[in-house]
């Protein structure tokens, strides 16, 4: 993943925001970093906007003060993850949901060729197989928990 980018289309985009808001809003800044011969450095401008919206949000006074407050400290929460994501310090759901796929399918595995053996050898019975059938479930269901918390952190998963 690229540190830097040459020119506001691109950067636009890595802020979540449009292009004109960033040349309208940010770029003419006197404190806006940079820009460097290889480009804007992106996690400095992430940064950047995070912190203002954060100082914003702590002097924003008047008729829905606390909306727009709120408003702000998410955008700057946004933002700070987006840094997280770019240093490597988190991942997107969407990957550690595919991991963990990966992980359940490795996991089901041996229970299922377990499963296949105790029915084809027979020396386990009817009852082996109801204890195999029982320990999956209860491997599936602590998986299962394990996911539901996860969908409970929307941006991801801290590694």
């Amino acid at each position: 993943m690229a540190k830097h980018v040459k020119t506001a289309t691109e950067l636009a985009p890595l802020l979540d925001i449009s292009r004109e808001e960033l040349q309208r809003k940010w770029i003419n800044r006197p404190d806006w970093p940079a820009k460097t011969v290889r480009g804007w450095d992106i996690k400095a401008c992430q940064k950047y906007m995070a912190d203002s919206k954060r100082q914003l949000a702590e002097r924003t006074t008047g008729v829905n003060s606390d909306v727009k407050r709120r408003k702000l400290l998410a955008e700057a929460e946004s933002a700070e993850i987006a840094v997280e994501e770019r240093k490597g310090k988190r991942i997107l759901f969407d990957e550690h949901l595919e991991e963990f796929c990966e992980y359940i399918d490795l996991v089901k595995s041996p229970y299922r060729d377990w499963e296949s053996w105790v029915m084809t050898d027979g020396s386990f019975g009817v009852a082996g197989v109801e204890k195999a059938r029982e320990f999956a479930a209860r491997a599936m269901k602590l998986i299962q928990e394990k996911l539901r918390k996860a969908k409970d952190n929307q941006y991801g998963f801290d590694k």
